[in-house]
């Protein structure tokens, strides 16, 4: 049975993302990663909006953090956040898992030949003013 955090999924292959030849939108990654983890993971990890990392990058942790401290306080009580990361120079998605009781960071990235320590810093940054 899916909870309230599921209903996001759109209905349709339209609202879900699929458009023609674009790729996946923020909306879809961040669906089906709530999704999987209502079914699959420990009720102690938590998904970020697919908007948290775009406004990071663009705004810095300050401003982020003046917008969002709303939603980041439900995250002090989960032990694993997930971060869903769109590159937009690279155009390719990275997942940051952010261990907070342990205070660690671990970049998912199917593309090996990239270092993701900039990304890191900046989500290391954003967490530890939250």
């Amino acid at each position: 049975m899916a909870n309230s955090r599921s209903s996001a999924i759109g209905t349709t292959m339209e609202d879900s993302g699929f458009r023609g030849e674009r790729w996946l939108n923020g909306e879809c990654v961040e669906a089906h990663m709530i999704l999987y983890v209502d079914r699959y993971a420990p009720k102690s990890t938590a998904v970020a909006s697919s908007f948290l990392w775009g406004s990071l990058e663009s705004n810095g942790a300050e401003t982020t953090l003046k917008r969002m401290a709303k939603p980041l306080e439900k995250f002090t009580q989960k032990s694993v956040v997930l971060v869903p990361m769109a590159l937009s120079v690279e155009q390719h998605w990275v997942l940051a898992a952010v261990y907070l009781k342990e205070r660690r960071i671990v970049m998912y990235d199917s593309n090996i030949s990239s270092d993701r320590k900039k990304e890191g810093k900046m989500i290391a940054e954003l967490f530890e003013k939250a």
